[in-house]
């Protein structure tokens, strides 16, 4: 979910089941969609606050801030099938789809 407002923009996953790695990689590549995303979010708005929502706690994960984090996240992408970004946080695997390829 995509929650605007003047000041933010926050998205928030909600998940059931225990916390794992892997939520906090997809909640950063949805943040990657969310920037490039040009007929919902036409002016390029970056997410400057990323939360995990599971049924006993929430947990907050640091976006990525600057339009330079983005672009080295999708120029990556591009180059490698496996990536590693914001301090080896996120590692998305091109071949399960999560960040298709030929998008970018």
């Amino acid at each position: 979910m995509v929650i605007l407002s003047e000041s933010t923009c926050e998205i928030v996953d909600f998940k059931s089941g225990d916390s794992s790695p892997a939520h906090t990689e997809q909640l950063l590549i949805y943040s990657l969609l969310w920037a490039k995303d040009e007929q919902l979010n036409p002016i390029g708005r970056l997410a400057d606050k990323l939360t995990l929502s599971y049924t006993t706690s929430t947990l907050s994960v640091t976006p990525l801030l600057s339009r330079k984090k983005v672009r080295d996240a999708i120029e990556c992408a591009m180059c490698h099938k496996d990536f590693a970004l914001h301090e080896g946080i996120l590692r998305t695997n091109i071949e399960k789809g999560w960040l298709p390829r030929e998008e970018y």
